[in-house]
């Protein structure tokens, strides 16, 4: 599946709900525009999907790993 709303908080959205309902062993998000952070409250409800639904999620952006309590992460800087 692929889903690509054009408002970054939809896509957050699309993430929690397909990552919640255990359907997809991983979900990535991978938003448009520029690089951004997820605020708290979504990184808390991202991580509560993910492990309700025992489902892998990977961000593309901002975030460091560490505000999602992630097992790893890898940032990547273009040069």
């Amino acid at each position: 599946w692929v889903v690509r709303p054009q408002a970054y908080q939809d896509a957050l959205w699309a993430a929690e709900s397909m990552a919640e309902s255990g359907a997809f062993a991983l979900v990535a998000v991978s938003p448009s525009g520029p690089p951004r952070r997820i605020g708290e409250k979504w990184a808390a409800r991202l991580r509560h999907a993910a492990r309700k639904g025992d489902t892998a999620l990977v961000i593309l952006d901002a975030t460091p790993p560490s505000m999602l309590t992630a097992a790893w992460g890898l940032r990547i800087i273009p040069s």
